[in-house]
């Protein structure tokens, strides 16, 4: 069955989330450690894993919604992950506050004062914040377009 992936690119790590089968639920996945290269050879293992349809990547823009030198660089790895996987459709989505969401999220589901990222998946619960809110999107408002996200294949 087909399933949609979640991507919170940074710099140190990389958080993956995954769809369920009927997509409507996303889940954390994993988090990776390296360079593009390496991230990009783990998404490849997703890809054989998982029959992946769709990669949601998100889009740092500032809170005034404009873009910076994050999202350019978010930009250069989606046309990668595009260049890698012409089979799949890219597109990137807003991902501003879902760190402090899969914060918040994490912690009241602990119900522990401790600190939210000791087990290391912090960046997977931010990208399963990214890809779920693509996928209440897709869900009110149908999959025939992006809403808010861009095609890798915009110009910018």
């Amino acid at each position: 069955m087909e399933r949609m992936l979640g991507i919170d690119l940074g710099d140190a790590r990389t958080g993956l989330a995954i769809s369920d089968e009927l997509g409507l639920f996303a889940s954390p996945l994993s988090v990776i450690e390296g360079d593009d290269e390496i991230v990009l050879n783990r998404i490849t293992d997703c890809t054989e894993q998982f029959d992946i349809i769709v990669m949601v990547v998100g889009l740092p823009l500032g809170l005034d919604g404009e873009e910076g030198a994050r999202c350019f660089r978010t930009r250069e790895f989606v046309v990668k992950l595009q260049e890698r996987f012409s089979d799949i459709r890219v597109i990137t989505w807003d991902e501003r506050f879902s760190t402090q969401e899969a914060e918040k999220a994490r912690h009241a589901g602990r119900g522990s004062k401790r600190g939210v990222a000791d087990d290391g998946l912090l960046d997977a619960h931010a990208a399963k914040v990214i890809l779920q809110r693509y996928l209440d999107w897709r869900y009110k408002n149908g999959d025939n377009d992006t809403g808010f996200g861009f095609d890798a294949s915009d110009d910018f």
